[in-house]
This record gives C-alpha cells, structure tokens and sequence, in this order.
C-alpha cells in the first residue's frame, strides 16, 4: 500500500482526491486514516466526500479521519452531526463512529 503521508507533505491533493473517490475501498480507508492526521483545509474537504460516499465504510473511514483532523472543528462537528441525521443513526457501527468522533472533536475543542 502507498505511504499517504507522503502525497499529504507534497500537497498532492488531486491525487488523494482521485484516490479517495477511487473504487478500491482498502485505499479509500487508508487516505482517510492518513488525511486524520492534519490541518489542511483540502484533507478537511477530501474526509467530507469520503463520508459522504454512499458505502457504510467508507462513511465510517471519513467519520474517524474527521475526527482526527484540525482544519475547522466546529464545521467538522456539524458535518457529522449531519450525516447523524441523514442516514446515520440507522446503521450501528456508523453511528458508534460518529458518537465517538462527536466526542473527540468535542474534547478538542475545549
């Protein structure tokens, strides 16, 4: 599997949002995870649309990558808020995710 962090360092964002929009599900989860671990407004807007995608792992992958993620915590915790209330509550391991990054962002914006 390719090293994310370092098209992340690059700021080869095209790539990862090709990656991230890619059918190859294992890839997608990785770019999110990897995504999770910074502050940069495009790895914020990439996690939207992976958990805006309409696999449940792929929601949960853009759900945990948010919550790891420090672009903007208050619109991170409204955009899954949002997906809480469109679809998420219905699917328990995604709404365990969400529950749990509801509270980390939380945390972290203490």
């Amino acid at each position: 599997m390719a090293d994310y962090t370092k098209l992340i360092e690059a700021k080869k964002w095209s790539k990862l949002e090709k990656i991230a929009t890619g059918k190859k599900m294992d890839e997608v989860k990785a770019v999110a995870e990897a995504l999770g671990h910074t502050k940069h407004q495009e790895a914020y807007n990439i996690l939207v649309e992976i958990m805006m995608r309409p696999e449940t792992e792929a929601k949960i992958a853009g759900v945990k990558g948010l919550s790891g993620c420090r672009y903007d915590v208050g619109s991170q915790i409204t955009r899954i808020i949002w997906l809480q209330d469109n679809g998420g509550k219905e699917i328990p391991e995604l709404n365990d995710a969400i529950i749990e990054a509801l509270r980390v962002l939380r945390e972290a914006k203490k």
